[in-house]
Order: structure tokens, then C-alpha cells, then sequence
């Protein structure tokens, strides 16, 4: 099997089965980490957990888009500073690779 078909692989299974609620909670409990959240960055958080249990990966784009866009109209911007976002987005992007990996 090449490189490719196992990383196009893990997506699929991925997209059919989820991620771990655990291990999507665990995946994002480093970015949360230290930082006291409102309800909304909370709520926002909890929606990007629920997009990776249903999805097993959600590119950084849709942070952009609904469901994510219900609870902040503008995207992560609406509730985190600039470096916080790139923080979000880098671990969206380790989530991914994980799983073209698997």
C-alpha cells in the first residue's frame, strides 16, 4: 500500500467512524489549557469536539463555516485572540496528520 492510499485511508475511516470523544477532548485540552474560557469560547470549543467525533478531523477553514459560525458569526476570531487561533489551527492540523497516518 503507498503512502498515499493509507493517508487517504485513515481519512476515510476517520470520516466514517469519528474520533474518540476522549481523544478529541484530550486533543484540544492542551490548547484550552491555562486559559480561563467564557461560556461562549467554551461552547465554541465543545462544538469543535463535537465536529471531531462526528468527522474525525475538521479542517481549519470550517472553523470558519456552520455549525462553528452559529456560535461565533465571524469564526474563532469572535472569541479568541490571533494567537490562540493559530494555536487552534495547528492542533486541527495534528489531528489531521494523525490520521492520514492511521
Amino acid at each position: 500500500m503507498t503512502r498515499a492510499v493509507a493517508r487517504g485511508l485513515g481519512l476515510f475511516m476517520g470520516s466514517l467512524v469519528g474520533l474518540d470523544r476522549v481523544a478529541a477532548t484530550d486533543a484540544l485540552s492542551q490548547f484550552s489549557a491555562g486559559l480561563p474560557l467564557t461560556a461562549n469560547q467554551q461552547t465554541f470549543v465543545a462544538l469543535i469536539v463535537e465536529q471531531l467525533t462526528q468527522r474525525g478531523i475538521v479542517e481549519p477553514e470550517l472553523l470558519f463555516g456552520a455549525p462553528l459560525t452559529d456560535v461565533a458569526p465571524t469564526g474563532p476570531v469572535a472569541r479568541f485572540r490571533e494567537a490562540k487561533v493559530t494555536e487552534l489551527t495547528a492542533v486541527l492540523l495534528r489531528i489531521r496528520e494523525t490520521a492520514e497516518v492511521g
